[in-house]
């Protein structure tokens, strides 16, 4: 009680904290046990010491119950203990360590502004890594193909992150190493262009990766823009990587306060009538309200509220990307599993579609293949 007061722990909690450090347990029975071998202590007080020990022990318990008994959590640590619980269960949220490789560029920017908002307790690397010079004397002197990286905007975004500098042939394999030196999820903004997925570099990066991964891309003729979103769109599914991908958006949104909605759209097949009664269709249907309803009560222990819609369409990629091109979002979340490809990684014919038709900026989080299966029906 004592020590609760000089603490600042009033009331029952003081009792409850003083309950529960009350009891002596084996440690009071090791220091009679010392003391008497070094004759400090008579017979008569060890005999008293270790009594005190068992009493204490036995005591505490049934005391600590009877002062908890009917009490009601205060709301700030029911919150609290909430996240956590939310956290060890979840898939990308307990993360300590990103890794964030950039040279620079739009998309890394605003992936670094999406990474803060998500992650703010997180400790964030910054990877540079430059092409070295084909030439053996001019990489002995630490020169580089091109222009150095620049991630100065990068780091104004992230003050407090840590910056390293690389110099590689091959820029896809020095990222992977260092991803691998215990980072919890890596993150690119996928600037550069060319064939596959992202491009050359960044597609083999996510090939050899073996943490989960975000990845954000504007389209091309897309102005840039360094706000947070105001209004997210996920699509949701019974998959790990779609829940990833909720866990990120929904943090994003609540760091933003950001509207957040979740839709999941069921595939109506071709030629088939709206109206037209079918039981695969409205078994799909229903399990589509219990997602999206899944979702929202998700939504809401992570402090955000999410709207939800279900849709039936013969093409459900095209039926998200309308969607999402209405005017009425500015970031469209995906959650994807990778699969290797002759090394590239392949998301699916869905996802490339998705990325390829979006007129608005798409964050892509992805989870290792061993990482990417259902979601528990808990």
């Amino acid at each position: 009680m004592a020590g609760g007061f000089f603490a600042g722990v009033r009331g029952r909690e003081a009792l409850a904290l003083g309950s529960g450090l009350s009891a002596l347990g084996a440690m009071g029975v090791v220091v009679a046990i010392v003391g008497l071998n070094l004759g400090v202590v008579s017979e008569t007080r060890y005999t008293v010491m270790v009594l005190a020990a068992v009493v204490t022990s036995v005591v505490a318990p049934q005391l600590l119950k009877l002062v908890v008994r009917n009490w009601v959590i205060p709301e700030e640590e029911a919150q609290r203990l909430n996240e956590e619980e939310v956290k060890e269960s979840s898939e990308i949220l307990r993360s300590k360590r990103i890794l964030l490789p950039t040279r620079g560029g739009a998309n890394s920017r605003y992936a670094a502004r999406l990474i803060s908002a998500a992650f703010p307790d997180a400790e964030t690397t910054i990877l540079v890594v430059d092409l070295a010079d084909q030439n053996f004397i001019r990489r002995l002197r630490r020169q580089v193909q091109g222009e150095p990286g620049d991630p100065s905007e990068v780091e104004e975004i992230l003050p407090e992150s840590r910056t390293i500098r690389r110099i590689a042939r091959d820029p896809a394999a020095a990222i992977a190493r260092e991803s691998a030196l215990g980072y919890d999820v890596v993150a690119l903004g996928a600037t550069e262009t060319g064939e596959g997925t992202f491009s050359n570099v960044i597609d083999r990066v996510l090939a050899l990766v073996e943490t989960p991964s975000i990845v954000v891309r504007m389209p091309a003729d897309h102005p840039g823009t360094d706000s947070l979103p105001i209004r997210i769109l996920v699509p949701v599914a019974a998959t790990r990587s779609t829940r990833a991908a909720e866990e990120f958006a929904y943090s994003v949104a609540k760091a933003s306060g950001a509207r957040t909605f979740a839709l999941h759209v069921v595939n109506r097949p071709e030629g088939q009538g709206i109206l037209r009664e079918d039981p695969a269709v409205e078994s799909s249907l229903r399990d589509g309200q219990e997602l999206v309803g899944a979702a929202a009560a998700f939504g809401e222990r992570l402090g955000v509220a999410v709207e939800t819609g279900v849709r039936m369409a013969p093409n459900a990629e095209e039926e998200i990307v309308a969607f999402g091109n209405s005017g009425a979002f500015d970031l469209l979340v995906l959650g994807a599993s990778a699969r290797s490809l002759t090394n590239r990684p392949f998301y699916g014919h869905r996802v490339s579609y998705m990325l390829a038709q979006s007129e608005l900026p798409v964050a892509v989080v992805s989870l290792p293949p061993t990482r990417g299966g259902a979601v528990p029906t808990n």
